[in-house]
Parts: structure tokens; sequence; C-alpha cells
């Protein structure tokens, strides 16, 4: 203990002329009252320790900006402060134990202030002095937004999420600055109709609450960029107000009741991410979908999607699609989708997809494909101008075979074929020389082609329940290595040869 508190106590010396000191994860549980010689501090971090409180010297710190005592076991709120501080990061603590004190409505430069994950129930009301921006106070126990919250009118970023907030009141509006208020994960059953007056919102957070509907005065927040209102089980419609938004980049719709998307969709035209899983009451895309020129993520994981519509393929800028746990079937993926030649991952798991549309194939940018969990039979002879592609998932199908043009895909590094009825497997599939997995397990094949040998790089080669005769059973259980020895061991010998060692038996090649 004492070799620790020299320690520290150096490193506080070598920092009484500079502007920072980070005292960050080293265990500490009292910060020695010499700091007060380390006057030219602006920044001091000393979050992630063991810290039980602060000492009062603090306060000789005239020039401090940033104090970070995060994450640590602190149980009172400080007493006294540099007035100069701008900055105090005080989450993850225990300040429930004590009333916070009044004097925190002295720090009269302060403008960030975060007091997250302390199981506060109230705040002292001094803190509507302040002139803060940022507030942030998820992960408590609030009831309520509390008054000294509504007496900020420059809070530009308001954090509340994980609270037990019921209601908030009319007098929300108020808070004219305001850019972000986030309210996920509270009990809230409405929101006030005032809600409309925060004109300079860009995102309203409200996920993870009891919500039925928005107000309609939602679509007076004509700055909006981000929607949240995800895991709202009882949200059957949003307001037709939210047309008149023309700035919405992001929108999630997560497990809400929502039968169809929002009839404003279309003027959405600068939404980049939108986020609809977990809502098995849809079943269609609208067509004005195509509209979304600048999409790039859509996640339509577990709806019940029966078709997808041609103006899919007008998603020029899509990155990622997820199609997983839909009900699409062979003719459900139209031939637009070689349109989407941004998309470099596509999800189409856990569907009735037994033919894949040819025009596939031309996703040349894709780099991660999933059919897994089909009725696939065959994949597309021109799967090997997917030339991009690093990882290709193709499991519980009923593939028999792979085309020999895969030969083309020089960067796969993950081929997953494993609970298909593969019979045989083209001696192309050795030209995958930059392969780490492959995963051919659960299939019928009697033989693998001695090309593999050349698989140097694969560092996971899955063969289990295969009756396999070449290798023979005894090489395959001795591992890896064994194997592309064997295949390289047969690879030269000559055709006589080898068809010779077949008709003795798998034992002679022992």
């Amino acid at each position: 203990m004492g070799g620790c508190c020299s320690a520290l106590n150096k490193e506080i010396w070598r920092a009484r002329n500079k502007q920072e000191l980070d005292l960050t994860k080293k265990e500490i549980k009292r910060i020695p009252k010499r700091i007060r010689i380390c006057k030219k501090l602006e920044r001091l971090d000393i979050s992630h320790n063991q810290l039980i409180d602060l000492p009062i010297e603090l306060e000789q710190l005239s020039q401090l900006q940033v104090l970070n005592f995060s994450y640590n076991n602190v149980n009172y709120f400080p007493p006294v402060l540099p007035k100069s501080l701008k900055e105090v990061l005080a989450g993850h603590n225990r300040l429930f134990y004590s009333p916070m004190t009044p004097k925190i409505g002295d720090l009269e430069h302060l403008e960030k202030l975060d007091l997250s994950h302390n199981q506060l129930e109230e705040i002292p009301t001094e803190i509507g002095n302040l002139r803060l921006s940022h507030l942030i106070l998820n992960d408590n126990d609030l009831k309520s937004i509390p008054d000294a919250v509504i007496s900020m009118p420059t809070l530009v970023v308001l954090i509340l999420g994980s609270n037990k907030i019921k209601v908030v009141g009319p007098e929300v509006a108020k808070l004219k600055s305001l850019q972000v208020l986030d309210l996920t994960n509270n009990t809230l059953a409405k929101l006030p109709d005032t809600l409309g007056k925060l004109t300079a919102l860009t995102r309203l957070l409200v996920g993870n609450n009891a919500l039925r509907g928005l107000p309609d005065s939602c679509g007076d927040l004509l700055a909006l960029e981000e929607l949240d209102v995800q895991e709202n089980h009882h949200l059957q419609d949003l307001p037709g107000s939210l047309q008149k938004i023309r700035t919405l980049k992001r929108l999630n719709i997560q497990n809400t009741k929502l039968e169809t998307l929002p009839r404003a969709l279309k003027q959405w035209t600068e939404l980049v991410d939108l986020i609809m899983k977990n809502n098995g009451q849809i079943e269609e895309l609208p067509d004005t979908i195509g509209m979304l020129t600048r999409l790039k993520h859509l996640n339509c994981d577990g709806c019940s999607l029966r078709q997808l519509p041609d103006s899919i393929g007008d998603l020029e800028s899509l990155v990622h699609l997820d199609l997983r746990k839909n009900q699409l079937s062979s003719f459900a993926i139209p031939s637009t989708v070689s349109k989407l030649t941004s998309l470099t991952r596509l999800v189409l798991s856990d569907n009735n997809i037994e033919v894949l549309p040819d025009e596939i194939c031309n996703l040349a940018n894709l780099i991660e494909f999933d059919l897994s969990h089909n009725l696939v039979i065959t994949l597309p002879d021109d799967i090997g101008n997917m030339k991009k592609l690093e990882k290709l998932l193709i499991n519980n199908n009923k593939l028999e075979t792979i085309p020999k043009s895969i030969e083309n895909l020089k960067y796969l590094t993950v081929l997953e074929l494993r609970h298909n009825a593969m019979t045989s497997l083209p001696k192309e599939l050795g030209s995958l020389i930059g392969l780490v997995r492959l995963d051919l397990s659960h299939n019928r094949l009697s033989q693998l082609p001695d090309e593999m040998y050349k698989l140097e790089h694969l560092q996971t080669l899955d063969l289990l329940d295969n009756p396999f005769d070449s290798p023979p059973q005894n090489v395959i259980v001795r591992g890896k290595e064994a194997i592309l020895d064997y295949l390289w061991q047969n690879s030269q010998r000559t055709d006589t040869e080898r068809d010779a060692m077949m008709a003795k038996g798998p034992r002679a090649a022992q």
C-alpha cells in the first residue's frame, strides 16, 4: 500500500506543471491532499478507481475545467469544487447515499454534467441555476423530469433514459434550445402535445416505453433527424403530420404494433437507416421504398414479408440489407436486386427460398451473403461473379453440390455448407486458398477433392457426419493437418494408382 501511495505521489509531483493528469484504472482508494500542487491542471481524470470520496483540496485547482471521477464508489457529491469547471463526469458512483449539495449551483461555468448510474431519486433545485448544455441523468430512479431541469433554457442535450418517469408535462416546451431528448426505457404512456414546440430537436428517443402513439405536433419538429420508437408494444400508428419533416435520417420502429410503414415514408428521402425488425404483422414493403435513394441500412429481420417490390432496386446507396426470418419464397426477390451495386451485406436466412434469381450474382461488391435455413437446391452458376465475397453461409439447405465458378471467390475466408445434401464437391474448391473456415459437416460426402490440399490457411475444417471413403475416417479423426497431407499425397499419384488403391479399400491409403 505504501509503495502504491509513493508511486501516486510521484505521479502527482511530475504533473505539478502539467495541464492534464490521467490517473485512470490504478486501483486508487484515496487522492492525496498534495493534488493541490497541480495548479495548472485543466483536465483531471480519476475514473475507474476505488474512490469513496474526493479531497477538498480539489477546490484549489483554480484552472481545472474537466473533472472525471466516474466509475468509482463515491457516495456523495463533493461540497466544494473549483468554479472554473466546465465538465463534471460523475456517472457510475453511489451518489444516492447522501443528498447532493446545493453548492453545485455555484459552478457558474459548468456546461456538461453527467450524473448517470447513481440511483438518484432527485436532484437539487440549485442545478437550475446552471447554464448547462448537456445534462446526463440516465439510469437513475427519477420519477419525473425535475423542475430544475425544465428551468434550463440553455440545455441542448438531455439524457433521461432508464429511469421511472411516467409522465412528461407540457412545461417541457420551455427547453427551446433542446436538440437531443432521450427518454428511452421509462414507463411513458403518452407524450405532451407541446412537444412540437421543441423546434430545435434533432433526436427524439422514446423507445422501450408504453406509448400508443405520438402527438400530432411532432410534425412540427422540422429539424428532426432521428426518431426512435422501438419496443413500444402498443404503438399502432404514427401521425400523418410527420410527412412535414424532410430531415429524417434514422427511423427505428423495431417491435411495435405498426402494420405498415408510415405514410410519410416517401417524404423522408434523407433517410439513411431504417430499422423495422421484429414486426411480424408487417407483410410488405411499399413501392415508395424506392424513393429512399440515400438509404444505407435496411433491417427487416423478423417481419412477415412475402415479396419485395421491384422498386427495391432503386436503393442505390444500400449497403446492408437484412431480410432474415420473413416468408420470402423463390420468386419473392425481383430481378431488380441486381441494381443494388453498393450492397456489401445481404442476409436472407430463415426464409422459404428454393431458387435464387440469376441477377443476384451481379452484386459484385457483396462481402457477406447469408442464405442459411432455406430450401435451396442449387446455386446460380454465376455465383463466382461475387468476386469480393468474404463470407458465404448456406447452412441448412438442400444443396447437392456447388458451382465450379466458386473458384473465382478469391477473397472468401468463411464458407459454411453444413446440413445440406451434398454428395460431391468440385475440384475448384481448392482454388479458395484464402479460406480460414470451411464447414462441410452433416452432408453426404464420400470424397474430398484432392485439390483441397492447397487450403493452407485453413484454421477450422469441420467434416463431421459424412460417409467419407477418401480421406478415410482414421485420417479424418487425426485432424486438419492429416487431412490436407492425405489430399496432397493423393494428388501426387497417377490416376491408375489412385484407382487401384481405391479398389483395395480405404485401408490401402494408410
